[in-house]
């Protein structure tokens, strides 16, 4: 392969790939509100208009119920004024456990870069300076999201410990492999109905098996309780998932 004025050691390789275009049934309807055209000085004048704060005397004869309904209803109505309702479509994809507010803040500063780059680009005035900006941004954004994928994947991982059928399912799930907990494409009719043709098959295949004797015997009964010990309590505690959530408040300290 001729590479300018060089000869190349490497062959051109050409390839084709059949991917399928995304259907609509992936695409999913959202509404929400377009908080970034919330003007928060407008927004507390016009609330200082409504009856939630221009007579608070009004409101002591007021009910519990009465009092959220008129919160509820001047809230909405002054959100639809400055922040109405919007509806989006988006592509439905699978959660990802590993992506916190770091990610999120990361991608943050890398769309607002290169949201920078092309306005300046468009007007002509783009620097060399913001495109290596955008870059470093997204950069640091991939960093970010391979040191939390890693570091999550390592904590499942190491809270398996000797639970192998759980240590499967975080491998296989770590992989993008699909568990058998997941359906796919089949609805609840269609399982009623192959089970029931398998229940019908089987009962006539052994319709005329004699009936099985079955011998009874004496069980064990579970009459009381065993004490357990502080060792199989913590060794339950530490089995248990280190699940989190951004929401909860700290541990106070010596816990």
């Amino acid at each position: 392969m001729l590479v300018s004025d060089m000869i190349s050691d490497h062959a051109l390789i050409r390839f084709k790939l059949h991917v399928q275009k995304p259907s609509e049934a992936d695409l999913q309807t959202v509404t929400s509100r377009a908080w970034r055209q919330l003007s928060r000085d407008a927004f507390a004048t016009d609330l200082m208009t409504t009856r939630l704060c221009s007579d608070l005397d009004a409101l002591k004869h007021m009910s519990a119920d009465d009092l959220v309904q008129l919160y509820c209803d001047v809230m909405t109505d002054l959100l639809d004024g400055h922040c109405p309702v919007v509806t989006v479509r988006r592509r439905a994809r699978p959660m990802t456990p590993w992506f916190d507010a770091d990610c999120r803040a990361a991608r943050r500063r890398a769309r607002a870069a290169e949201r920078r780059y092309r306005r300046r680009l468009r007007r002509r005035r783009c620097l060399d300076a913001d495109r290596q900006d955008w870059k470093a941004k997204l950069r640091e954004m991939h960093s970010v999201y391979e040191s939390k994928k890693v570091s999550y994947w390592k904590d499942e991982i190491a809270t398996s410990q000797d639970d192998m059928r759980r240590l499967w399912r975080t491998l296989h799930s770590a992989l993008g492999q699909r568990t058998d907990g997941e359906t796919g494409d089949h609805t609840a009719d269609e399982f009623a109905t192959f089970f029931t043709s398998k229940v019908d098959s089987v009962c006539a295949a052994t319709a005329t098996t004699p009936l099985y004797d079955v011998p009874s015997r004496c069980t064990p009964l579970l009459s009381e309780f065993s004490p357990v010990t502080c060792d199989e309590v913590e060794k339950l505690i530490s089995s248990a998932p280190t699940k989190t959530c951004q929401l909860e408040p700290r541990c106070p300290r010596g816990w």
